[in-house]
């Protein structure tokens, strides 16, 4: 289930980039994608390890410490993701790559990890992620006689609403190499499969003329755009679409939200109040606020100069 995780994730990361483009070159992507494995490699191990820190602590005393750091298992998403996107930013700025190049990867991580959750479940108490025991009656037996919250179960629903939200959201982004002039364009393209537009409807009467409210904004943007653009207007202004990056980071900081909220169902070992995922957790939801006030002040003087 782990492999079929990767690759289900890997699918989607293809059939989204064929769909909509990319904002960086071929060697580009790969260089992101390579620093994004290995940083999610130590981070997930180093974190999956750190959470266990009984266990930690009482093989340094035994001198057992690279046995536990070399066995298998002992690994977390939570440290995999941000592992991810601190190894991302690394070699981005050592590659002098300026975009936002996480966008394409929001929805293969829902992917991904909704289906790496169904082997979480069906590894039962050896995975090390079943939740606390319950009297409910959608509790799972994992094998030990005992109820337990199926917390791999809440997680899989939550990521598919997650998937449907940040797949929904309009990011201002490079078709093939080039920059959106009309968004149309780039709504038009990455608008997925089957979806409605009706979210977007308001958007479209908001910035682009003559769209009539019970119009479909789909047919009614290549209208918008010739009359606009025979009066010399750009019918709806790219900078009305979300920032690259939007996309990422709300998956990310929905994510990591998330775990706070759904660890407390799980038996692991508190520090404060909280087991280490969630104080990662929290740590990694601060970065991201830091990086979107530094964010929005890179652009604000962009557009003044």
């Amino acid at each position: 289930m782990e492999t079929l995780a990767y690759a289900s994730g890997y699918a989607a990361f293809r059939w989204q980039r064929g769909r909509q483009g990319d904002v960086v070159s071929e060697p580009q992507r790969w260089t992101v994608l390579a620093a994004a494995a290995m940083g999610a490699l130590v981070g997930s191990r180093l974190l999956g390890i750190a959470e266990q820190w009984p266990t930690v602590i009482e093989a340094w005393r035994t001198g057992r410490i690279w046995t536990l750091l070399f066995s298998p298992g002992g690994k977390t998403i939570v440290g995999g993701l941000l592992g991810g996107w601190l190894g991302v930013e690394i070699v981005k700025r050592l590659s002098g790559i300026r975009r936002r190049t996480g966008d394409l990867f929001a929805l293969p991580l829902c992917v991904g990890i909704a289906v790496g959750r169904v082997g979480c479940l069906l590894a039962g108490l050896a995975d090390d992620t079943y939740g606390k025991p319950t009297t409910l009656p959608w509790a799972v037996n994992l094998g030990d006689g005992i109820g337990r919250q199926p917390v791999q179960v809440y997680e899989i629903i939550f990521l598919a609403l997650l998937a449907i939200v940040v797949s929904r959201i309009p990011v201002a982004h490079s078709v093939s190499g080039r920059d959106v002039s009309h968004p149309e364009d780039f709504l038009q393209k990455s608008r997925p499969l089957g979806a409605t537009d009706e979210p977007l409807r308001a958007v479209g009467r908001a910035f682009i003329p003559g769209i009539n409210p019970t119009q479909s904004m789909w047919a009614s943007a290549p209208a918008a755009r010739s009359s606009s653009t025979s009066s010399g207007n750009m019918p709806f202004p790219t900078t009305s679409l979300a920032p690259e990056g939007t996309r990422f980071r709300v998956f990310l900081g929905g994510y990591l939200a998330w775990r706070i909220a759904i660890d407390f169902l799980k038996p692991q070992p508190l520090i404060e109040g909280m087991n280490l995922i969630q104080w990662s957790c929290v740590a990694g939801i601060l970065f991201l606020v830091l990086d979107w006030i530094l964010g929005k002040k890179e652009r604000n003087e962009q557009a003044a100069g």
